[in-house]
């Protein structure tokens, strides 16, 4: 899972630098990113050299999750104004402090060394949430990918406003290149209370304007 992990982290366009630190010692150290078995390789001896126990890790996020999913799951319905049935997701964990997701298979990673596993297990539920109720409001409105990128990336703004108890003494910051939308999102979220609806504004007054 690292090599499909690692592919999904490679150029993106939230980041100012190419590779995440680990991602960037690999390659230092002549690692072909393209080459799956030079990448598990890596990994495997990263894991056996760091004596890892990744099985130990993700049973301990698991139980911290398991704490607050009911509640995060009845404010995600409250905020996306739509009650919806995600079926099964699964998080994988991860050495790649950038961590991707598949919203048609259901999975997304974390870094298990996440000081608080839940602000990372949120900010990707948003995500989720995003494509399957707000997607279609920006498709019908011809709105670019890359708009609709930085609108569910500055969206999770909502974990500091709305899970902030959730997850105390966490903080989620956004990305640089999503600050400006982010700000708005942020002056325009006390009128709205609705995803829905913030994003027909932003649609509107935003993208548009």
């Amino acid at each position: 899972m690292e090599y499909d992990n690692l592919q999904r982290g490679i150029d993106s366009i939230n980041h100012k630098r190419k590779y995440s630190n680990i991602v960037q010692k690999m390659v230092n150290n002549g690692v072909d990113l393209n080459n799956k078995k030079q990448v598990i390789d890596f990994f495997g001896n990263l894991l056996n050299k760091q004596n890892v126990d990744t099985s130990k890790k993700m049973r301990k996020i698991s139980k911290h999750w398991n704490l607050v999913s009911k509640d995060v799951e009845s404010r995600l319905n409250k905020l996306f104004g739509e009650k919806i049935n995600l079926g099964k997701i699964t998080a994988y964990g991860s050495l790649n402090s950038r961590c991707g997701y598949n919203i048609i298979k259901k999975y997304f990673y974390v870094y298990i060394f996440e000081k608080n596993p839940n602000i990372a297990l949120i900010h990707e539920l948003l995500h989720f949430y995003t494509h399957k109720i707000v997607l279609k409001q920006f498709i019908k409105n011809k709105i670019s990918k890359e708009d609709f990128n930085d609108f569910k990336e500055a969206l999770t703004f909502l974990i500091n406003t709305d899970f902030a108890d959730l997850v105390p003494g966490s903080f989620d910051t956004g990305y640089p290149k999503q600050k400006k939308l982010r700000d708005y999102l942020i002056s325009k979220w006390p009128d709205c209370k609705d995803v829905r609806n913030l994003a027909n504004l932003t649609i509107k007054n935003y993208f548009k304007a």
